[in-house]
């Protein structure tokens, strides 16, 4: 079920990334990172506005374990760069991104989400600077 709920995510964002997704995500989401955890909305937003950056963007899952109540799968995007992004003017450029997430699902929702990926592969993709 939780593979199911994922993979509805992802085919949601790449049909209309302005639909309803919070019905994907429990009320008191909570996006951890390195950097700062950030609420559903805050997510939200965040993810409309790379989906604005790469409005072709596309995610294939490539594995996934599930247990217990947790999902981990390994992913790949792919988009072109069209929209300002990260305060970069758009390239015209295709960006990849691989990485990986572990989600923890409550009630048929996403509760929480850890996720790993290089923000560098984006900046590279995008023509910032070289790797």
């Amino acid at each position: 079920m939780a593979e199911k709920l994922i993979r509805g995510f992802w085919a949601a964002f790449e049909k209309d990334a302005v639909s309803d997704l919070e019905s994907f995500f429990t009320a008191d989401y909570v996006r951890h990172s390195p950097q700062a955890d950030i609420s559903r909305d805050d997510f939200l937003t965040v993810i409309r506005d790379r989906a604005r950056a790469f409005p072709d963007l596309k995610t294939v899952i490539l594995d996934v374990v599930e247990d217990k109540d947790k999902i981990a799968y390994r992913w790949e995007s792919h988009g072109t760069h069209q929209c300002t992004f990260m305060n970069v003017p758009p390239t015209g450029r295709t960006v990849r991104v691989s990485g990986i997430t572990i989600s923890r699902i409550s009630g048929g929702k996403i509760a929480e989400d850890w996720s790993s990926w290089q923000n560098s592969d984006v900046l590279h993709g995008m023509s910032v600077f070289p790797i």
